[in-house]
């Protein structure tokens, strides 16, 4: 599904982004202290510990090549009803979420169903490109898209997810098989993808200054897209543009150096946390419909600030990367030993779904932890205590569909008619 691939972007980029491009394009490199070149070095290192670990874990075992099944169908239980039924639970997830947002527990569990909106839109990529089904894939559009306007136009957070825009231009371009034409093509998806965060992160500043907010959704639409278009029209790229944008929405590794420099400064922690970071966290696997006054561990100032030195006024969360986390608990081994790990458990997770034939309750909470890798990783035990309620909520979901619907992923629609589907899945009992 392009899950682990877009993990592997989005951890290899926060801290190797800025100085690549830059060295890509011959950029001045006078904002590189020895503390980033540190950084540089062991994300080098994990980068090839991505590499292995993926490698490892979408390999088949000598069971299967001796069964005869190192290529098998690949997501048999990918349907037009499992499509349909996906982006349903997200769009109800997402209305829900409007109203239950601020409520413990409940706003965490909907804020992950809305997410299958964009699973839904990712398995019905797939279904075209496994079988050329049209109509899924345009339910699927009509969903999606005005979904993510109508909160890109009340927010100002982009509507160009790399959550839902990297898989799909994966599956897309490399589904069936890859090749040079693949990465021509993701070139192509690319280049208007950067053109467009451009001219939006231009303009954004129009609905977050509360220019729009007394015009309806319409006109709020017909008011933006003007000031969007005339960016775009007069928008000149340069190289330092694309490295400017980059700085500020994903490479990480100013802050990484800043963890480094305290880290080996006279005024530092002298040492690491050595898993203590995990056990603060594990508190954050109990709902807070139990423990209300459960303390806040999502990546907020104070975390940040107890590895950097630095302190803030506010509480504003700040977005860190995994190698952050990692690197406070052992320096550049359990970044490297880290990332290792987390990358086998993400591909072998997403190998396990792209080749079962398990049945609805054991897919959906499966998808449910693969989904959080899709975000990205700040907080490990943060991670896990959301995907392990997203988890348990769409297992409950999943069982009742079952007793409701026994035959719910053995074939429906077009499948039926073109027999697609030989080998039934098992329902529950």
């Amino acid at each position: 599904m392009g899950i682990t691939c877009l993990f592997a972007f989005s951890v290899s980029s926060a801290s190797l982004s800025g100085f690549f491009f830059g060295r890509l394009f011959g950029l001045p490199e006078n904002w590189i202290t020895p503390e980033h070149e540190k950084v540089f070095a062991y994300s080098g290192w994990a980068a090839l510990a991505i590499v292995v670990a993926m490698w490892l874990a979408w390999k088949p075992s000598k069971k299967e090549i001796s069964d005869g099944n190192s290529r098998p169908d690949l997501f048999p239980w990918i349907t037009d009803r499992f499509v349909y039924f996906a982006l349903a639970l997200g769009a109800v997830g997402t209305i829900a979420l409007a109203f239950l947002s601020t409520v413990p527990t409940i706003g965490t569990a909907l804020h992950l169903l809305s997410s299958w909106l964009k699973v839904g839109l990712i398995a019905a990529v797939i279904l075209f490109k496994k079988d050329g089904s049209v109509r899924p894939l345009l339910v699927a559009l009509g969903l999606y898209l005005p979904a993510t306007a109508v909160a890109a136009l009340s927010s100002g957070h982009s509507p160009v997810s790399l959550d839902a825009i990297v898989p799909i231009a994966l599956v897309a371009t490399c589904f069936n098989r890859v090749t040079i034409m693949s990465f021509f093509k993701l070139v192509l998806w690319m280049i208007p993808c950067m053109y467009l965060m451009i001219g939006w992160m231009a303009s954004r500043n129009m609905i977050r200054s509360g220019a729009l907010e007394q015009f309806s959704i319409g006109e709020r639409a017909a008011r933006f897209g003007d000031a969007l278009v005339d960016e775009l029209v007069h928008a000149k790229v340069t190289p330092y543009d694309i490295q400017d944008l980059l700085f500020l929405r994903i490479d990480m590794s100013d802050i990484l150096a800043q963890e480094i420099v305290f880290e080996t400064s006279p005024s530092g922690e002298d040492e690491f946390a050595y898993g203590g970071t995990l056990l603060d966290g594990l508190y954050s696997v109990v709902p807070r419909a139990i423990w209300a006054d459960k303390p806040t561990v999502a990546g907020y100032a104070d975390f940040v600030g107890h590895y950097t030195g630095t302190s803030r006024d506010d509480d504003t969360s700040v977005g860190v990367p995994v190698q952050f986390e990692l690197f406070a608990n052992g320096g550049s081994t359990a970044v490297i030993v880290g990332i290792f790990i987390l990358f086998y458990v993400c591909a072998r997770l997403e190998r396990f779904l792209a080749t079962t034939r398990r049945p609805l309750h054991v897919i959906m909470p499966a998808m449910m932890f693969l989904v959080s890798f899709a975000a990205g990783v700040e907080q490990i035990m943060l991670v896990f205590s959301s995907a392990l309620a997203g988890a348990m909520t769409v297992f409950i979901i999943a069982r009742m569909i079952e007793m409701l619907f026994p035959q719910f992923l053995g074939g429906s629609g077009s499948e039926r008619k073109r027999g697609v589907l030989r080998r039934p899945l098992p329902a529950a009992a």
